[in-house]
């Protein structure tokens, strides 16, 4: 029988969550360059969103359930380039979300698909980026 003790907790901190996002990319490069993504950018504000999906224990990405309609624009380009990596199912066209993105973003998004091909590319020491 279960206990309280027993039961996986629900992730619900920005730690707590990118920490489960993380053991739940693991072994897949597009999904684990999806969730640095949602991690590191702006302190971790994307990770607080309808296409993050928390159960006990686990957390993973959900492109199906995405509604961003509160964030910036900036934002909203990088979810879309988060959701993207890890979802066959959603397409981005680099030549709309990429214009805007302030530098760290781009930064950001360089180092995302440089991982998500298998490449080395360093992530950017300041991860919160520019408003």
């Amino acid at each position: 029988m279960s206990t309280p003790e027993n039961l996986a907790k629900i992730p619900t901190s920005k730690p707590e969550i990118a920490a489960a996002l993380r053991r739940w990319a693991k072994g897949s490069l597009p999904d684990e360059a999806a969730v640095e993504l949602l991690v590191r950018a702006w302190g971790g504000r994307l990770l607080n969103g309808s296409w993050v999906r928390v159960e006990p224990g686990a957390a993973w990405i959900d492109a199906d359930r995405a509604d961003g309609g509160y964030l910036s624009g900036g934002e909203r380009r990088l979810l879309d380039i988060a959701l993207s990596l890890a979802s066959y199912d959603r397409t981005v066209c680099l030549n709309e979300v990429l214009p805007g993105l302030d530098r760290t973003a781009l930064r950001l998004v360089i180092a995302a698909t440089a991982r998500a091909a298998g490449a080395s590319y360093p992530w950017p020491d300041n991860t919160t980026t520019e408003r």
